[in-house]
């Protein structure tokens, strides 16, 4: 290499480590190749990762073409799948060259240097192509030239996508985190207060956003109403939904005559939406009247709630007939009703709770079971000790496992 090349590469790749952008670093090389070894053209062809097909990028486009090449294909695929330095005096005269190239472009080649690009394993993950020397043929220097360069740009464009990707995971996170504190502010910032009856309550997403929610109304004839939804599913695309599932019920909620017509009449609201995606909303809904005397309840295909009886510590599992909302568009849905006693407490939760995995054999789950006994032990405690020694026993159980699915409870116990 002469001293002016040499400069020059000392300059490009100085250009290079300072750029953090793929299009940028590719704009560089390509310019800088042409003018260090006084070409009139440069070509860069990069490997696709997954369909194997080489994808041009030129300093000067013409007519804003791009070549798609097979690995083996012409003299670009050639290099890419051999890893050889190739210099042609006469591009024409060698079978490696692919003349309908040119024709496509409107161009002609006479004199080419082709060298591989290759990441720092070794692997080939692209070519780098001079065209057209301006005087006579490219040299052993202009080969080293390039070589040089091509090491440098394949680095570079390495370095230039793992900053994207990071730039990208950090988007993701960001717009997670905000989706995430979106949900957590459609969920109730205040229980209910009554002077018969306590609330708590709790959401945990498994994801930054997911699935389940939690709300409580006041509706007709004074009575409170708490539900639980799930949307199957999880991640943004069930955030949403939930958001969908829940404005339809609080918006019913003051209207409905009973839990069953709610029900009814989100499923009708909510079927076509639903149904074009593919998914579906359960819930479980209590309504317990002004003196806590009475409950009112109805399900939608979701898990049973459970009622503990202070007076005997015994557990009855609630349950009635209804379809997830999305599943029929004229479902219909039941309403139920049961006596309440002072420290009876009802516990609303999702299959979170239920299907939480924990250690030793494979698939282990905490179950409908485990949670009944659970509630036999601690169904004793103010509602707020409930729900977290209730929250504390799935952790336990989880031993550290991640969470697979969302997680919500809420409690509501006669005082």
């Amino acid at each position: 290499m002469n001293e002016r090349q040499i400069t020059a590469l000392l300059e490009v790749t100085r250009v290079l480590a300072a750029e953090s952008s793929s299009d940028a670093v590719l704009s560089a090389i390509l310019t800088r190749a042409r003018e260090i070894v006084a070409a009139e053209r440069s070509t860069l062809f990069l490997v696709d990762g997954e369909t194997r097909l080489l994808r041009s990028h030129l300093a000067l486009e013409v007519n804003g073409q791009v070549i798609t090449l097979s690995v083996g294909q012409g003299l670009a695929g050639h290099v890419a799948a051999t890893g050889e330095i190739v210099n042609l005096a006469d591009a024409y005269a060698d079978p490696r060259f692919d003349r309908s190239v040119d024709q496509q472009l409107g161009y002609h080649t006479r004199t080419v240097l082709t060298v591989p690009m290759r990441e720092r394993g070794g692997t080939i993950t692209g070519v780098l192509q001079a065209l057209n020397k301006e005087t006579g043929g490219f040299t052993k220097e202009d080969e080293e030239v390039l070589v040089t360069l091509a090491s440098a740009a394949s680095i570079a464009l390495e370095n230039a996508r793992h900053y994207e990707e990071s730039r990208q995971r950090e988007r993701v996170k960001r717009d997670l985190e905000i989706a995430h504190a979106i949900q957590m502010s459609l969920l109730p910032t205040k229980l209910p207060l009554t002077n018969a009856v306590e609330f708590a309550a709790s959401c945990k997403p498994a994801l930054a956003v997911g699935g389940d929610f939690y709300d409580f109304s006041e509706i007709e004839n004074g009575r409170t109403l708490a539900v639980v939804g799930d949307v199957s599913g999880k991640g943004v695309s069930a955030g949403l939904i939930m958001g969908m599932v829940r404005t339809a019920l609080r918006t019913e909620a003051y209207r409905a005559q009973s839990l069953a017509e709610l029900f009814s009449y989100c499923n009708r609201v909510l079927f076509d939406d639903l149904a074009q995606i593919n998914m579906f909303a359960t819930g479980f809904t209590v309504a317990v009247d002004r003196g806590g005397t009475t409950l009112y309840y109805a399900s939608a295909g979701h898990c049973q709630a459970l009622l503990y009886r202070r007076r005997t510590g015994d557990v009855e599992l609630l349950d009635t007939e209804g379809l997830p909302l999305g599943i029929l568009p004229d479902a219909t849905y039941e309403e139920r009703r049961t006596t309440l006693e002072s420290g009876d407490t009802v516990t609303l939760y999702s299959d979170g709770f239920t299907e939480a995995v924990g250690p030793g054999q494979p698939s282990a789950r905490y179950g409908l079971n485990a949670l009944v006994a659970a509630v036999r032990r601690h169904g004793h405690l103010p509602a707020e000790d409930l729900r977290q020694a209730l929250v504390e026993e799935v952790t336990r159980f989880s031993a550290g496992i991640p969470q697979s699915d969302d997680q919500t409870i809420v409690i509501m116990k006669v005082r």
